[in-house]
């Protein structure tokens, strides 16, 4: 489970995967994720943005291995935003 936007990394888990080019595609509702590396046993990636909230189809293609896909592998959330905290270590106060 993820937000709504995407932009998030996951790691696939699996066996057989091969190393360096092996995976060919990685997609989430038929659109394609960013690849970030690959081993043996996992493939990290970036979720790409969502055409609809609700659960997706993850689908690998590789080399040696073919194409595997799992039905809602994966839920976008709409009600996880991504956010960024900023963290204030110092404020001014005038004198009253």
């Amino acid at each position: 489970m993820g937000p709504f936007t995407g932009k998030n990394q996951v790691t696939i888990l699996g066996q057989y995967l091969e190393t360096n080019n092996d995976i060919t595609s990685v997609t989430f509702n038929g659109v394609s994720a960013t690849v970030l590396s690959q081993s043996p046993t996992a493939v990290v990636v970036i979720v790409p943005a969502p055409t609809q909230t609700g659960p997706a189809t993850v689908m690998i293609e590789s080399v040696s291995q073919g194409t595997a896909s799992l039905a809602a592998a994966y839920t976008y959330n709409p009600g996880i935003v991504s956010f960024i905290v900023l963290s204030v270590t110092h404020y001014y106060q005038p004198d009253q």
